[in-house]
């Protein structure tokens, strides 16, 4: 796997709270506004009307896995669709419905779906054109009697994907740190 180069940016709390509060309004979660917000990118800045996000999901449906130990996560592979005229609004309940849908499928695994559609044959090595994850850890971490200074998220500096955003909220009081 190649080296990847890591670009931080920061997303201040009040512009978060604001997203927040727009979402809550829509019935929507603010994933789903950054969902919808890197498709818009992408349709504007390479032409393409459909992107394929890929999604950390925890795979944890149904109660026979909710008390189950082990690790479930797998990732969804979410296709978005923009056409010229839709409105943000339009574009903001298609993402919901599609991640709502998407859910119901998180067991299948992302290996098979990429050899059904026979992605080595047309040169690709991923479903995915981009990755998107969002991380809050709105608790606070205990290691016996040590004081807590700061949550960090560790990364093992290979690129498994072109290109993967990260949207950490590690401190419910701080900015938001976004990561590429």
């Amino acid at each position: 796997l190649p080296q990847a180069h890591l670009v931080p940016q920061t997303l201040e709390r009040e512009a978060y709270a604001r997203l927040w509060n727009q979402a809550t309004a829509l019935g929507i979660t603010p994933f789903t506004c950054f969902l919808a917000a890197l498709a818009l990118y992408f349709w504007r800045t390479s032409g393409r009307e459909e992107l394929v996000i890929g999604v950390p999901c925890l795979n944890r449906s149904g109660r026979r896995f909710e008390h189950t130990p082990g690790m479930f996560v797998g990732l969804l592979a979410l296709r978005l669709r923009i056409t010229p005229g839709m409105s943000a609004v339009q574009l903001l309940e298609q993402t919901s419905r599609q991640m709502q849908t998407a859910l119901r499928h998180a067991r299948y695994p992302l290996s098979e779906l990429g050899h059904q559609l026979q992605l080595m044959r047309q040169g690709r090595d991923s479903v995915m054109d981009v990755l998107l994850s969002f991380e809050r850890q709105d608790y606070r971490v205990q290691f016996g009697a040590a004081d807590f200074v700061d949550s960090r998220q560790f990364f093992a500096g290979k690129a498994r994907y072109p290109l993967a955003v990260t949207v950490c909220e590690f401190d419910k009081n701080a900015d938001l740190e976004l990561v590429l």
